[in-house]
């Protein structure tokens, strides 16, 4: 298991051929549509940015169903 912050994984994905690096950084349970949502979530392309806590948050609850 290895920890990366948020920012790091919005700087991988700061390029559109950086974006399938970083998802190598995200659980491998995810399937790559949520992957996807993730990082476009990091990248502030959803309604609004989501910030390093609510990303731990949101794959903690997905973690725990």
């Amino acid at each position: 298991m290895q920890r990366i912050r948020g920012t790091e994984v919005r700087d991988i994905a700061s390029t559109e051929a950086g974006i399938e690096e970083a998802k190598r950084f995200l659980p491998p349970f995810l399937n790559d549509d949520e992957k996807q949502q993730v990082i476009d979530l990091l990248l502030g392309r959803g309604s609004s940015p989501m910030t390093e806590n609510h990303l731990r948050y949101f794959i903690q609850g997905i973690i725990k169903g």
